[in-house]
C-alpha cells in the first residue's frame, strides 16, 4: 500500500463534459412532448456532485448557480408535460457556500483565476434543512459504498462521513451531506433505533420517478489520490480506507439496494453509467511535452520503480506545483507515485469502471429502469 499525505481525507470532485459543435442554436424537429407512461409528479435525485450542483470547486449560490444543476433542468422539463408537478427542492446554500474559484480579468486585461472565501453561514449552512424532504438528494464526494451498511463498522463510518458522530464532534466529515437528518447514531454494537442510512432516506422520498447518477467516486477517489486507498485511523472505527477502488461485490450489493428503495416506491427512473475517469484532463494534461522538458520521471505504484513517463501513464494535475519545485525532472528526484496514475494503475481502474458499468446496465433492466450511457457519450 502506498503511502499518502491523508490530511484531506475526502476527495470531492466534480467532472464537467463539455461539447463544442457550432456557433449557433441547435435545431431540432417540432415534437410532442409527453411524459409517456412515466409520473413525474415527484422526482428525486440521487448522486453525488454533478448532482447537487457543485461548480467552479464549490457548492456556492450567490448568483443562484444551483438552479442550474442538472436535476433542476431535468425537473424544468419535466413540469412542461405535468403541470401538477410537485415543486423541485433542492437545499441551497447561501451566498458564496462552501467557496469557490472564479475567473477574473486583471488589469492588463489577462484572464485569471481567484479563489472565493467560504461564507460565513457554510459551517452551519445544513442545520435549518434537516426538517425539508428535497428532491434532490446529491451529495458532493458520495460514494455509494457510504450509501448502504452491511456491519457495524459500515454504520459507523458511514453515519461519520455523513451524519456525523458526538465522539467526532457530531459533525459529518463531509460537509456537503450536513442537510440531511440520518437519525441516531449507531452503537459500536450496530444501528441504533432511528439510525438511517442514505438508502433509507432514498426509500421514504415517495419518489414516483428519479435519477441515478451514483457511483463515480467509487472510482475517482482513488484515481485522485493516484491509486492510493487512504488509509486513516479514526477513533472508534480504526483504520479505514477512504478512497479505495469499490470492490464489485460490494458496488453490486449497495446499488441494487438504492434501485430497490426506488422500486419498493413504485416508481421509475432512469441510471447513469460511470463516464472513463482517466479521459478527463486531470488526468490527460501533463506530459513533457506540455512542459517542454525532455521527460518526467515517475514512481511506478505498484513496484516502486523509477522510469521516465510513457504514453500509457498519467501524471495529475496536481502534480504541477511539484514539477514546479524542479521535481519529477531527474531519476533521483522522481514524481511520488500520489501524483501519478502509472499506466498499470490505468488498466486497473479502466476494468474496475466497466464492471461497475456492467452492474449498473444489469440491475438496471432486471427494474425495467431506463439507462443514460455516460461512459459511452
Amino acid at each position: 500500500m502506498k503511502k499518502i499525505n491523508t490530511k484531506n481525507i475526502l476527495i470531492l470532485s466534480a467532472i464537467a463534459t463539455v461539447g463544442f459543435s457550432s456557433c449557433l442554436k441547435s435545431e431540432f424537429d417540432a415534437r410532442e412532448r409527453t411524459q409517456g407512461d412515466a409520473n413525474f409528479k415527484h422526482y428525486v435525485a440521487v448522486g453525488n456532485s454533478l448532482t447537487q450542483g457543485y461548480q467552479d470547486g464549490g457548492l456556492h449560490n450567490e448568483e443562484n448557480q444551483q438552479d442550474y444543476s442538472y436535476p433542476a433542468l431535468i425537473a424544468q422539463q419535466m413540469k412542461i408535460v405535468n403541470s401538477n408537478m410537485n415543486d423541485f427542492l433542492q437545499p441551497s446554500t447561501t451566498g458564496e457556500g462552501s467557496g469557490h474559484r472564479k475567473l477574473i480579468v486583471d488589469g492588463q486585461g489577462e484572464l485569471g483565476v481567484t479563489s472565493v472565501a467560504e461564507d460565513a453561514t457554510w459551517a452551519n449552512w445544513g442545520d435549518n434543512a434537516k426538517s425539508t424532504s428535497y428532491n434532490n438528494l446529491g451529495i458532493a464526494g458520495i460514494q455509494l459504498r457510504q450509501c448502504y451498511a452491511r456491519t457495524t463498522n459500515e454504520y459507523l463510518m458511514n453515519h461519520a462521513i455523513l451524519g456525523g458522530i458526538g465522539l467526532l464532534g457530531g459533525k459529518p466529515l463531509n460537509p456537503f451531506a450536513a442537510y440531511i437528518d440520518f437519525g441516531t447514531e449507531p452503537t459500536l454494537t450496530g444501528p441504533a433505533s432511528g439510525t438511517k442510512t442514505y438508502v433509507d432516506i432514498a426509500s421514504e422520498s415517495n419518489a414516483t420517478f428519479f435519477t441515478c447518477w451514483m457511483g463515480n467516486n467509487d472510482v475517482l477517489g482513488w484515481s485522485l489520490a493516484g491509486g492510493d486507498e487512504g488509509v486513516v485511523n479514526v477513533p472508534i472505527i480504526g483504520n479505514i480506507e477512504m478512497t479505495p477502488l469499490t470492490p464489485v461485490d460490494e458496488f453490486t450489493t449497495k446499488y441494487e439496494a438504492l434501485l430497490l428503495a426506488f422500486h419498493n416506491q413504485g416508481a421509475k427512473g432512469v441510471c447513469a453509467t460511470l463516464p472513463d475517469v482517466s479521459a478527463i484532463p486531470m488526468f490527460t494534461t501533463v506530459n513533457a511535452t506540455y512542459r517542454g522538458v525532455p521527460e518526467i520521471w515517475i514512481t511506478d505504484g505498484g513496484t516502486g520503480n523509477v522510469r521516465p513517463q510513457t504514453e500509457e501513464d498519467m501524471v495529475l494535475l496536481y502534480a504541477l506545483a511539484d514539477l514546479d519545485a524542479g521535481h519529477g525532472l531527474s531519476q533521483s528526484d522522481p514524481l511520488a507515485d500520489s501524483v501519478v496514475l502509472d499506466k498499470y494503475e490505468v488498466t486497473e481502474v479502466q476494468t474496475r469502471i466497466g464492471e461497475l458499468n456492467n452492474v449498473i446496465y444489469g440491475l438496471a433492466n432486471k427494474y425495467g429502469f431506463g439507462v443514460a450511457d455516460m461512459f459511452d457519450y
